[in-house]
Formats: C-alpha cells, sequence, structure tokens
C-alpha cells in the first residue's frame, strides 16, 4: 500500500535526481532536498506509529533516493536514510525491550 503521499514523494524524488548538481546546491535546490527529507521523516514517523514495518521500509527506501550533494561537509553529516534507519531500529528495540518486560 503506497499512500498518495509516498507516491508524490517518489516522483519529486526522481525529478530531483536527474536535477543538475548546481541546481541542487543552489538556495531553492537545497529548500527541496530540505522539505523532501522533512516528508520522508513524517512518512516514517506515520508508519512507526501504526507498527506498520512495510511503510517504514519505504520511508527509508525513499530517504535513500534523495541525492548526495558532493559537499565537504556532507561527509560529516550521517546521510537522511541511515538517519532513519537508525530510528526505525531505534523503535524497535524499544518495542522488543517493552514487550520482554511486560
Amino acid at each position: 500500500g503506497d499512500t498518495e503521499q509516498c507516491q508524490t514523494l517518489r516522483l519529486v524524488l526522481e525529478e530531483i535526481r536527474h536535477a543538475p548538481e548546481e541546481d541542487l546546491e543552489s538556495g531553492d535546490g537545497q529548500a527541496v532536498f530540505d522539505l523532501c527529507s522533512v516528508h520522508v521523516e513524517a512518512v516514517l514517523q506515520d508508519a512507526l506509529a501504526r507498527e506498520d514495518d512495510e511503510a517504514a521500509g519505504a520511508a527509508i527506501w525513499l530517504a535513500g533516493r534523495l541525492p548526495h550533494t558532493d559537499d565537504e561537509d556532507d561527509t560529516a553529516q550521517v546521510s537522511v536514510q541511515e538517519r532513519l534507519r537508525r530510528q526505525f531500529h531505534r523503535v524497535k528495540m524499544e518495542a522488543a525491550l517493552d514487550k520482554a518486560q511486560s
């Protein structure tokens, strides 16, 4: 089940992937990138709240479609995909611990 939000995001991300590097590094490009990151993260949050692992996986996959700009700083930053993946694992661990303790 792809939500409409996921489908829209997927289309936008495909567009961004084919955008020239200099467009991505412009202020507008960064704004679009940030907006997409926020939306992908929202999709993950929603999936986690519903305990929908498949939707969470889709959000993490979408995060992987975000283009990587070759800024020097970027290597220091964790990619959006990696951040979401850690978030997902943390939630799963907490859920498992809750189960074990109940």
